[in-house]
């Protein structure tokens, strides 16, 4: 991770704060790798402890996520398993 921080040839105020952003994310993380807003996961969180703005954690997740070092796990449902949709027979739009 720290090789994909340095080559993105950023200035070493960017590569000191996403350092420490992922440094944060680990603690703030379970031990499946998922971040636990419990444990303080949250943009408000992390922009407090790290001392930047929310702004500024949203464009290190993005980074993070284009780099392919941070991965979405999105909750929800599919047709198939929603109610009302007689197991996907019918679509809810």
């Amino acid at each position: 991770m720290q090789y994909l921080v340095e080559a993105a040839g950023r200035r070493a105020d960017w590569m000191r704060n996403a350092l420490r952003f992922a440094w944060q994310l680990m603690r703030r993380s379970t031990w499946a790798m998922l971040t636990a807003p419990k444990k303080g996961a949250t943009w408000q969180h992390l922009a407090a402890d790290l001392g930047l703005s929310e702004r500024t954690v949203a464009n290190l997740y993005a980074w993070f996520i284009k780099a392919g070092l941070l991965a979405r796990a999105v909750p929800g449902t599919t047709v198939r398993y929603r109610k009302g949709t007689r197991h996907g027979l019918d679509d809810d739009g």
